[in-house]
């Protein structure tokens, strides 16, 4: 049983892509030293411990076994989904990076550097569609209660911790305590307000629209230009003439470059990580697929090509829909009666997925 820890990347970490594309982030949060609840069908060796399976545990990561288990984290996976990795069934097609060797607790976090070096995930973070980090480990459940110095009741406490892997999820357990960096440039920084407005006023349309991207930086250089000079109304002596002031620093016009080529293809790569994890999940169904324009024609091809009647349903529901389906196929029997209870089972948990419409 691998029990997971969710945060998110820290704010304070220092993201840098290096030469070869890859991004690097020296350091971020990955555990947290607190108490989570967990099922007892979560808990290793539940049945032993005469826990419920449906009934929640509140389990308590001490600080002194975070501390004792940070080097456990070093040179370990980073991976776009959670799966057990082990050297004998190495997850390959989900490895997204690696931690790096400088893991260590300072008391409420453990934290570690990490290099991503998939484009799907590192567009994934820099849109913040994946902006949580999961960690996954080993452990030994003592369950003896107790309550945290802090007042905070607990269950059980989470014994030698051993760290297994990070995934890159959208949301975790523990909440998004903190966040990639997600600032502009220093040197964008530093700017003053309406050098700052200009920018965000030029290039937010690339965001929402195909836009001819050599024209918008343009624009975004011109806008530059135009709010350098209302700085320098404001700031500069009335009798000082010196012309170069009035020019906009070749940083700031890479600064301003990077930025809007950051912006315009953003939304091109999510929508391709999109489409590789539909691809991923619709394989065991109907095996690879051709090229699609995105993940819903993709969930769509696949249900359909499955048979499954699609009339009048939201393509929200399709994902969820092929799940099941993958389902049925895996445990389907030839039995009217396990094929009927499948039916049953979607429209369970589904009630409403035949009422929803296109938007």
């Amino acid at each position: 049983m691998n029990p997971t820890e969710c945060l998110a990347f820290d704010r304070a970490s220092v993201r840098t892509i290096d030469a070869n594309g890859r991004l690097q982030i020296s350091r971020t949060n990955i555990s947290k030293a607190n108490v989570n609840a967990y099922y007892g069908r979560e808990i290793p060796r539940s049945e032993e411990l005469g826990l419920e399976p449906n009934k929640l545990y509140r389990l308590w990561r001490h600080p002194d076994e975070l501390r004792k288990a940070a080097k456990t984290f070093n040179n370990i996976p980073v991976l776009s989904k959670h799966i057990p990795d082990f050297p004998t069934d190495p997850p390959n097609e989900f490895r997204v990076g690696v931690t790096h060797s400088n893991a260590e607790f300072d008391g409420t976090y453990l934290t570690v550097g990490m290099s991503i070096w998939d484009n799907s995930a590192i567009a994934g973070i820099e849109s913040g569609e994946q902006r949580e980090l999961s960690a996954s480990y080993k452990y030994v459940a003592d369950m003896t209660p107790g309550v945290t110095p802090d007042g905070e009741p607990y269950d059980g406490v989470m014994r030698d911790i051993f760290g297994n892997h990070e995934a890159l999820v959208p949301d975790g357990r523990a909440g998004p305590d903190v966040l990639v960096a997600d600032s502009l440039p220093p040197e964008l920084n530093h700017m003053r307000k309406h050098k700052v407005a200009a920018i965000r006023a030029t290039l937010k349309p690339l965001l929402a629209q195909d836009a001819d991207l050599e024209a918008e930086v343009r624009k975004a250089l011109l806008a530059l230009d135009e709010a350098e000079k209302e700085d320098e109304k404001e700031n500069k002596p009335a009798d000082d003439e010196d012309e170069e002031d009035g020019k906009v620093s070749k940083t700031a016009m890479d600064s301003a470059i990077r930025l809007a080529a950051d912006s315009a293809t953003k939304k091109a790569a999510e929508n391709f990580r999109k489409i590789r994890e539909a691809e991923q999940v619709v394989r065991p169904l109907i095996g690879d697929v051709v090229a699609m324009d995105s993940a819903e024609d993709v969930y769509r091809t696949a249900l359909e090509q499955s048979g499954v009647d699609i009339a009048g349903v939201h393509p929200s529901a399709y994902p969820a829909m092929v799940k099941m389906a993958i389902s049925q196929k895996e445990n389907s029997r030839p039995v009217i009666a396990q094929d009927s209870a499948s039916v049953s089972e979607f429209e369970k948990a589904f009630p409403t997925a035949g009422k929803l419409k296109r938007g």
